[in-house]
């Protein structure tokens, strides 16, 4: 094959669902946190469950504020709720406006020649 057929080819052969495929697993590879020993996977339901565990006034459920969960590897891990919510909105904002912008640019590639 001359230099121009394997053009050609690579033109053909470019795979929009797996550069999709691609970009997404770079994202969820970035949505991922340590605190207190543990690692966490930020997802919209661990910012949902951080949240209802929000301190509420004449509610003590213990003195220091903390409470379990499991990490990543289903390690029980003790964290303060709003120390590890604030840590998981910064990465999910960062990590998401990353994510729009390439995917931006994904959506203006319609074939390998505009790569």
């Amino acid at each position: 094959m001359n230099t121009e057929e394997l053009r050609d080819a690579a033109r053909v052969a470019y795979d929009r669902e797996l550069a999709k495929q691609n970009i997404n697993t770079a994202i969820e590879s970035r949505m991922t946190v340590n605190y207190g020993g543990g690692m966490f996977i930020v997802t919209q339901e661990l910012i949902a469950f951080l949240h209802a565990w929000m301190p509420t006034p004449n509610l003590s459920l213990n003195s220091d504020g903390k409470i379990y969960m499991m990490d990543a590897y289903d390690v029980p891990v003790k964290v303060l709720p709003y120390e590890l919510l604030h840590i998981c909105q910064r990465r999910w904002y960062e990590v998401m406006n990353e994510f729009a912008a390439e995917y931006e640019e994904f959506t203006k590639i319609r074939n390998a020649k505009q790569l």
